[in-house]
């Protein structure tokens, strides 16, 4: 059960809006649906780019991730998170990326994605995040040693006091960076690393799995739908846009 949400903390004197860059032209460039989102959209903050975290937080409680179709275990780390955060007056922060970093390093290994940047928006805001950070997946940021990306992003930018992550977290240039790394930066950045554990469910066939978006991506190609869904905690849809066909079916 995801905590009530709380009051966001005053993290800074200024308050924190949307950037102010051209909406369509961002999401064109994270392959989004283009409509643009506000406050009146969501209780999430959504912030474009690294960038536009500008200045940085004071204190937050992160998670970091792609967050592809916010399923169970995503919202097993939020949960984790949200309760840090009450006990130590932070906003919870999610960092996810757009697109989905293969797309830009090894574009033949890049999965199909399970939902659009919009849907992952209102999914992690349903789901407790305070501030939800999109950046963009270009090599400059990929290509960051798994030690640069913890001092020159997380802690430089969001100086959490705890970082909440799964045990299948990689992060870094080579996807290097592991939990276990974050738990020996720990004492020298000054935050707490969390590892939560792993969500399981037992499919149909009797096999006990472990949630993630690559075990739901599987089910829905075998037409698994009910499984996925049970993975998910939702129904799963899709969303495109409705063109003219042939009307043969007048």
């Amino acid at each position: 059960m995801v905590p009530a949400r709380r009051e966001p903390a005053r993290i800074h004197a200024r308050r924190w809006i949307i950037a102010t860059l051209d909406r369509r032209r961002y999401a064109e460039a994270f392959h989004a649906d283009g409509r643009g989102y506000n406050e009146r959209d969501y209780a999430v903050r959504i912030v474009y780019g690294l960038e536009a975290v500008d200045p940085p937080l004071t204190r937050s409680v992160l998670t970091v991730g792609n967050f592809d179709g916010v399923h169970l275990a995503h919202k097993k780390l939020l949960e984790q998170a949200s309760a840090l955060a009450t006990e130590s007056s932070a906003p919870v922060v999610v960092l996810t990326f757009e697109p989905h970093p293969l797309t830009v390093v090894a574009p033949a290994k890049a999965p199909p994605r399970l939902s659009l940047t919009d849907d992952k928006l209102r999914r992690l805001d349903d789901a407790g995040a305070d501030i939800a950070v999109v950046a963009r997946s270009e090599p400059g940021l990929l290509t960051l040693s798994a030690e640069q990306f913890v001092e020159d992003v997380l802690v430089r930018r969001f100086h959490p006091l705890h970082l909440v992550e799964g045990p299948s977290f990689g992060f870094g240039r080579g996807r290097k960076g592991t939990p276990q790394l974050l738990s020996r930066l720990a004492p020298r950045f000054r935050y707490e690393m969390h590892l939560v554990e792993p969500v399981n469910t037992t499919l149909d066939d009797g096999q006990n799995a472990m949630i993630s978006s690559s075990l739901i991506r599987s089910l829905l190609s075998q037409s698994r739908v009910r499984e996925a869904a049970r993975c998910l905690g939702y129904s799963y849809g899709l969303t495109g846009t409705v063109v003219r066909g042939l009307a043969r079916g007048r």
